[in-house]
């Protein structure tokens, strides 16, 4: 008896004859649409893709993490990634608490995030897997172009800066020639 099973428009079509190979091993006959297989791999691509994350990435735990210094950081809780290991398999995010700013003796004080100099304290600097996180804003949107060249910049080595360094007084050159004509 053959059955079919249907995945969306494709088909694959599983015979229960048993069959012996050249090496005597038996097994099932399937036979699978070669489109099935790109899909597949497709769809894995679109996963792996999403699933990875950018330095300074704002992101958000799905899961609660206990923190080096004590005490734990709940779901929910925001962050930023700052290191990436071994392309995307684990992260180093920066977490955030509460907004405070500085009182009048030097000490750090309950805020509103309206307020003016406020900012968000660091709970810690923890180890999270993909699994743990979720994007809120990719890098991109939160920081501008110059935090990200800075980036770059700190990565690359003497011999590229001097290059980089040529390129951008060429396009400053370039810039201020176009203000005076």
């Amino acid at each position: 008896m053959t059955s079919v099973y249907s995945i969306a428009p494709i088909f694959v079509l599983r015979d229960p004859r048993v069959f012996r190979d050249e090496f005597g091993r038996s097994g099932l006959f399937v036979l699978k649409n070669p489109w099935l297989d790109l899909l597949q791999r497709y769809r894995n691509a679109q996963e792996s893709r999403v699933s990875k994350y950018s330095l300074f990435d704002a992101v958000r735990l799905k899961e609660s993490v206990v923190l080096a210094e004590g005490g734990t950081a709940g779901a929910g809780t925001p962050g930023a990634i700052v290191e990436i290991f071994e392309d995307g398999k684990a992260y180093l995010v920066e977490l955030f608490g509460n907004w405070v700013k500085y009182d009048s003796q030097g000490q750090l004080a309950p805020a509103h995030p309206d307020e003016l100099n406020v900012f968000q304290e660091t709970l810690g600097v923890e180890l999270a897997y993909p699994h743990q996180l979720q994007l809120i804003a990719p890098a991109a949107e939160a920081a501008g172009v110059r935090t990200r060249l800075a980036v770059l910049l700190d990565k690359l080595p003497e011999s590229l800066l001097l290059q980089v360094h040529d390129f951008a007084d060429l396009l400053n050159q370039q810039r201020i020639a176009d203000k005076s004509s």
